[in-house]
C-alpha cells in the first residue's frame, strides 16, 4: 500500500476561526442558526448583530446542511453555516454520513459563491461528542474527496484546531514528516529493553504460506539478530517471506518484531520510500497481539496507527 502525502491546498492551525482572514469561515451551528455555545457563539459574538438578523431571516438548517451568510464584523467576507450530527442521536454510520454532507454541502457553497480560501472548526466534537478522531477521519476524507473531483476550486482550506488533541490529530494528517521523529523516539523509549521470544525459531508457529526456504529461512533468522529488535537485519525488512514469518510467531515474538518495523517504516517514511512494510499490515491481524503488550505500550503502537491512518487517502481497514 503506498503512503500519500496531503494534498498542498490543505493545512492545520492552533487558533481562533473568528480571527482567519479567508473568505469564508464556517460555523458548526445549531439548527436554529441563533448562536449556542462554543465556535457557534464565539462567530455570533465576534461577527456581531448583523449575523445574527441574517439568521433570523434564513430560518434555520437542517443537520447536514450548509447555508451561507455575510461574515457582519469578521475578518472573513462570509460565514457558512452547517449543522453538524449529535452523537449517539443517530448510529454511528448515519453520524458519519451526515458529517460527510456538512463538508460536502460547505463546499459545494463555497465553489458556488466563487470562494477560494475556507477555514474550518472541528465540526461536531465539542458539545455534540462527536469521537475526535472519527470526526478527523471523515473531515479528511470528505474534503479530500471533494478536491479529487474539483481540484482547482480552492486555493486553500484550512483546519481551525482550537484544542491540542484536535490540531495532533490534523498534524497527524497534513503535517506527516513533521511527527515522525516524535513517533520515532517514542516507540523507541517505550519499547526499549525488550526481551527475544521465549521460544525459538524452529519452535515458532508460522503461516505456512510464508515459509519459503525452511532450513535455511531457520538458519538465518537464529543468527541474524543479536537478542535486540533493533538489531533484526534490514534484509528481513525487505523481504516479504521475512517481513511476514516474524509476525506469526508467538505473541512475545510479536512483541519484538514489531517496534523494529513500526521504526523501520517511519524512517523510510522520512527517507522518501511510500511502502507500508507489508509485516505491519499481518502483525494487525492477530487476535493475541496484545498479550504481553504493556497499557503504554499500547498507546504507542495506537498513536503509530492513528498516523498511517490520518496520513493516507486511503483508510487501512485494521482495527488496533
Amino acid at each position: 500500500m503506498n503512503f500519500q502525502f496531503t494534498n498542498p491546498i490543505l493545512s492545520c492551525v492552533r487558533g481562533d476561526i473568528t480571527q482567519m482572514k479567508t473568505d469564508a469561515i464556517v460555523n458548526a451551528a445549531n439548527t436554529s442558526l441563533l448562536g449556542g455555545s462554543g465556535v457557534d457563539g464565539a462567530i455570533h459574538r465576534a461577527a456581531g448583530p448583523e449575523l445574527l438578523h441574517e439568521c433570523r431571516l434564513i430560518g434555520g438548517c437542517k443537520t447536514g446542511k450548509a447555508v451561507i451568510t455575510t461574515g457582519g464584523k469578521l475578518p472573513a467576507k462570509r460565514v457558512i453555516h452547517t449543522v453538524g450530527p449529535v452523537w449517539r442521536a443517530e448510529t454511528a454510520d448515519q453520524a458519519a454520513q451526515l458529517l460527510t454532507d456538512c463538508y460536502f454541502n460547505v463546499l459545494s457553497v463555497a465553489l458556488e459563491n466563487n470562494l477560494k480560501t475556507i477555514a474550518f472548526p472541528n465540526i461536531s466534537t465539542g458539545v455534540y461528542h462527536f469521537p475526535k478522531f472519527d470526526a478527523s477521519l471523515v473531515a479528511l476524507r470528505a474534503v479530500r474527496e471533494f478536491l479529487a473531483a474539483y481540484p482547482d476550486a480552492f486555493e486553500q482550506i484550512i483546519f481551525v484546531c482550537y484544542e491540542a488533541d484536535n490540531y495532533e490529530l490534523y498534524q497527524m494528517a497534513l503535517e506527516p514528516l513533521a511527527v515522525v521523529p516524535i513517533l520515532r523516539a517514542e516507540i523507541e523509549r517505550v519499547f526499549d529493553g525488550v526481551p527475544p521470544p521465549k521460544v525459538n525459531w524452529k519452535q515458532a508457529t508460522l503461516r505456512d504460506d510464508y515459509i519459503s526456504s525452511g532450513p535455511e529461512w531457520e538458519k538465518a533468522a537464529a543468527n541474524g539478530w543479536k537478542g535486540r529488535w533493533q538489531d533484526i537485519p534490514d534484509a528481513y525488512f525487505w523481504e516479504p517471506t521475512y517481513q511476514s514469518e516474524f509476525n506469526f510467531l508467538d505473541p512475545d515474538g510479536v512483541l519484538f518484531y514489531y517496534p523494529a518495523c513500526m521504526v523501520r517504516h517511519l524512517r523510510a517514511v522520512e527517507q522518501g520510500s511510500g511502502q507500508l512494510h507489508e509485516g505491519l499490515w499481518f502483525a494487525t491481524q492477530r487476535e493475541d497481539r496484545w498479550t504481553l503488550f504493556t497499557p503504554e505500550q499500547k498507546s504507542t503502537v495506537q498513536r503509530f496507527w492513528n498516523w498511517i491512518k490520518l496520513s493516507q487517502d486511503m483508510l487501512l481497514d485494521a482495527d488496533c
